[in-house]
């Protein structure tokens, strides 16, 4: 969830950092054979991942003898340890990944047919290509190559050649900062009027709104005989939809993904019972009590189903996850992570909170852990919202004169005088692939969604940066991996509630035995604020001139 504040005009969210460069390495696909000709194996091409993952295991070895050297402490954990198991958690997504490809490429040199061979190359591809650039998130990127030697000089012998891994830049490098200003200016400021600030504003226990929304059902491009639809069930890793005397596969899907997907959408482990406490034609308040998530406001297009019937009072069960929000708790700068279904401690919930995360990193242009502003340079394809209206200020002449608004009558409730930005999926298109025999997306693109309870409550340029964000997501997962990893939930979780929606039965069995890797999802983050001076035509001021004497 990320909400802003009518008072201060500013968002108040986390943000997560995930530095991903420009990508590279993979496999390329060989040109498809004669028809009845098996597909031939493919070689690695050049730049692909170390098929031994030396470099992996010495990436984890480096940053297990960092951990070793943090001293035990009693109460939050530092900086440097956060930093620092954030940079594990890269390193295991990495193993992972790199595990993916190999596996990947093994499909497809066992295929059947070239057009079975061609689909895992690309999915060999892909998994190459983000292991690369999470390699190099970690790292930093490649020292480039000896210049040539001008004409007359003797060339530069090349450098020995050597397994280590050379740490240049990216998030291990944070570890060897401190943001000692960030941390003296906390220590100068009165915690005791902040946290009355925060409880008279926010009060105690309050959720706010969900800031990723897995609502969507995938639609079936391909017409389907509902009479042959059998069941559903998970074989090697792989949903199957059984149809008549056939075994159709779903598209390769994350399993750790597709396992809380399933307990989440037929388990219901996503559903979140309480009293409505509002409701309006767009959007209602549920009271779930402060033990549990608070009061929870949440837009109605953005869950799989809500009655038109409900009223104030209705006591019900409402499906919000799997999905995360964040909202600032009483306590100075901080602000408490909401987990909407079985998504605490696992790569889900860590992919959800850190795509949240990303939204105050737009705003703010600061790292959400150290508040330190982000590095344009390793983070290809960001540009912040200061640096978006620097770029493009509007000159005063231009600028036509602003219609007076009427001024919002008090507001009754907290959530009156907030507004939200929600990721949540745009379009998820399944067909049936006529060269495969496999389900495949046509289409899977997501999208950021802002709104306010009212209206008049969101800044006038919030419409403008969700759209923003939603037509640079492709380019924005270079920068922070986890909205891509946040894109592929979002197929598992279209994927099974199409299944759902059209009630087909599937077994529970192997999503509840499933195991996952354990990682860590906070429930208490730093929150950071900027303040941006504008003129009188809303344009950054970057410089204050001294009046003249």
């Amino acid at each position: 969830m990320s909400s802003q504040s009518k008072l201060n005009r500013v968002a108040v969210v986390a943000l997560a950092l995930v530095l991903l460069l420009p990508l590279g390495g993979g496999t390329f696909a060989q040109p498809s054979p004669p028809p009845g000709q098996k597909a031939p194996a493919t070689a690695p091409a050049a730049g692909a991942a170390k098929s031994d993952d030396s470099d992996v295991i010495e990436i984890i070895e480096t940053i297990k003898q960092e951990q070793k050297k943090l001293p035990v402490t009693k109460g939050p954990p530092s900086k440097e340890k956060a930093l620092l198991d954030e940079t594990m958690w890269r390193a295991q997504l990495l193993e992972m990944t790199r595990k993916q490809q190999r596996d990947a490429e093994q499909q497809a040199k066992a295929a059947k047919n070239s057009a079975e061979a061609q689909m895992w190359q690309k999915e060999a591809r892909l998994k190459a290509d983000t292991a690369e650039g999470l390699k190099q998130s970690i790292v930093g990127t490649p020292q480039p190559p000896p210049r040539p030697a001008q004409t007359g000089q003797a060339a530069q012998a090349p450098p020995p050649a050597s397994r280590s891994i050379e740490f240049n830049s990216g998030t291990f490098q944070q570890l060897k900062e401190a943001n000692r200003q960030s941390t003296n200016d906390a220590n100068q400021r009165d915690p005791g009027q902040l946290k009355s600030r925060a409880t008279t504003e926010f009060g105690s226990g309050r959720a706010g709104a969900g800031g990723v929304a897995l609502h969507k059902t995938a639609t079936m491009q391909t017409p389907l005989d509902r009479a042959r639809i059998k069941g559903a069930a998970v074989e090697d890793g792989r949903l199957v939809l059984i149809y008549g005397d056939q075994k159709i596969k779903f598209p390769v899907l994350e399993p750790q993904f597709l396992a809380l997907a399933i307990r989440c959408v037929y388990g219901g482990e996503g559903m979140v019972a309480g009293t409505i406490v509002a409701v309006t034609p767009t959007a209602l308040v549920l009271s779930t009590g402060k033990d549990l998530y608070g009061e929870v406001v949440w837009k109605k297009e953005l869950l799989p189903s809500v009655s038109p019937t409900l009223k104030a009072g209705d006591k019900v069960e409402l499906e919000f996850g799997p999905g995360v929000g964040a909202l600032s708790m009483p306590e100075p700068s901080t602000n408490r992570i909401t987990y909407y279904g079985p998504l605490k401690g696992n790569l889900l919930g860590k992919a959800v909170f850190e795509s949240d995360m990303v939204f105050s990193m737009f705003w703010y242009g600061i790292h959400w852990k150290t508040g330190r502003p982000i590095d344009p340079a390793a983070t290809p394809g960001f540009v912040s919202a200061i640096d978006v209206e620097l770029k493009t200020p509007k000159p005063a002449a231009a600028k036509p004169a602003a219609a007076k608004k009427p001024p919002l009558a008090p507001a009754k409730n907290w959530w009156e005088d907030s507004g939200w930005f929600v990721w949540n999926p745009a379009e998820m298109v399944l067909q049936l692939s006529p060269k495969s025999g496999e389900f495949e997306f046509a289409k899977a693109t997501m999208r950021a969604t802002a709104w306010g309870w009212r209206d008049g409550v969101m800044r006038d340029n919030s419409v403008v940066e969700a759209k923003y964000l939603t037509d640079h997501y492709d380019e924005l997962t270079r920068a922070f991996p986890a909205l891509e990893q946040l894109r592929e939930a979002a197929k598992a979780v279209a994927a099974v509630r199409w299944l759902k929606q059209n009630k087909v039965p599937l077994d529970l069995e192997w999503a509840k035995t499933y195991k996952l890797a354990a990682v860590e999802t906070p429930e208490l983050v730093p929150r950071f604020s900027v303040y941006v001076n504008r003129d009188d035509d809303g344009r950054p001021i970057v410089e204050k001139k001294e009046a003249s004497r």
